[in-house]
């Protein structure tokens, strides 16, 4: 009775630890799920890195597409202050030939003024002397038909007068003299008159002249203020350029402090998630190792207990099987007493024809007890 509640017990604790084993087994097997749970979110993490590895490649190479972009603005901005630069030179060559040009006209025109000034002045002294001329041809031509009238009153009085004669002559003679100078001046003041024709050509000549520099000096001007105004378009434009130039740097500068923001806060981000997360990992896998640790301790345990339980159980096996081979040894050889004991009050009690028939029963026995001593599994099954 001991003996099987013994046994009864040591199978329950037996079943016990064999749960506890399964329950550690179960454990295990969450474990191992939860670790490749953590695989997976270290591969989706590690995947998630990628792409943000990525997404920074692609930020740089925005960053150095939109540093092309600058250099080319820049140098575009270079050729269009190389062009403001060249066409400033031209527009000051092109003043300072005007201006050189102007001051040879200014000069040339003075010169022209002065010399319709002097011709002016000639004019109007030979217009003087013409008039004064004319005045004293008048004088001379009233003299000389005064001489005139004076000689045909001499002549008419020198019929009478023979004496008389000798005189006029005289006086004829002096007025002859007197009437070729006339003639004389009257040339001069013909050759006078031609000068002053000549010099109101001239001054003719010399006002078309000056209208015509007059002309091309407004034709100048009016070609400087138009170069003035292609300066002044150009200074325009230049100023645009500049100002946009201005606004181009300064939202350049503006995306790539925005990049640089954003670049950095990515970056700080992946930095904190990937710090967290392989802090975490790491965590986790330190408990996951050291769970797996005492798993396996605990496993190994409980194999040496079920290995030293079922040496245990074995051994009780048998025990019990020993002692139940000796009970049955012991309830056999009781039996075959009592059945000897009856046999021999039996042949005590009978005649002897039965005594061959005992034999025979004491022999099967013997030979049964035999045969579990040999085989003590079969005589258990049988």
């Amino acid at each position: 009775m001991y003996n099987s509640l013994q046994i009864g017990q040591l199978r329950a604790q037996l079943d016990k630890k064999q749960k506890h084993a399964q329950t550690m087994l179960d454990e295990f097997i969450q474990t191992q799920g939860q670790l490749d749970i953590s695989e997976k979110e270290n591969i989706d993490l590690k995947s998630n890195l990628s792409r943000s590895e990525q997404r920074v490649n692609e930020l740089s190479q925005e960053l150095l597409i939109s540093k092309e972009r600058l250099d080319k603005t820049q140098q575009l901005l270079r050729e269009a202050e190389l062009i403001r630069s060249t066409a400033e030179h031209k527009v000051k060559q092109q003043d300072t030939d005007y201006h050189i040009r102007i001051e040879q006209y200014q000069t040339e025109l003075e010169k022209a003024t002065n010399q319709l000034i002097e011709e002016r002045e000639r004019s109007d002294l030979l217009v003087v002397q013409l008039e004064r001329a004319c005045h004293r041809s008048s004088a001379y031509a009233s003299q000389v038909e005064e001489l005139r009238s004076q000689l045909e009153s001499v002549l008419t009085a020198s019929t009478i007068h023979g004496e008389m004669s000798r005189r006029t002559n005289d006086q004829i003679e002096k007025l002859n003299l007197r009437i070729t100078e006339l003639e004389n001046l009257v040339s001069v003041l013909d050759a006078d008159k031609l000068k002053l024709k000549e010099a109101a050509a001239n001054r003719i000549s010399l006002t078309q002249l000056i209208s015509s520099l007059k002309s091309e000096i407004k034709a100048k001007e009016t070609d400087l203020s138009a170069t003035k105004f292609q300066q002044n378009v150009v200074n325009d434009q230049v100023i645009q350029l500049e100002n946009d130039k201005r606004l181009l740097v300064a939202d350049h500068a503006k995306a790539m402090e925005q990049m640089q923001i954003r670049y950095s806060r990515a970056m700080n981000l992946l930095k904190r998630r990937t710090r967290s997360v392989l802090s975490n990992t790491g965590r986790h896998h330190q408990y996951l190792h050291r769970r797996l640790a005492h798993m396996k301790r605990t496993q190994q345990q409980l194999i040496r207990r079920l290995a030293i339980r079922s040496g245990q159980l074995q051994r009780l096996d048998q025990l019990l099987w020993e002692t139940g081979w000796k009970y049955t040894q012991i309830k056999d050889q009781l039996e075959c007493l009592a059945q000897r004991r009856a046999d021999e009050v039996l042949q005590s009690m009978q005649p002897k024809s039965y005594q061959g028939e005992t034999v025979k029963a004491d022999a099967t026995t013997e030979q049964l007890v035999s045969a579990k001593q040999k085989n003590p599994t079969t005589c258990k099954e049988l």
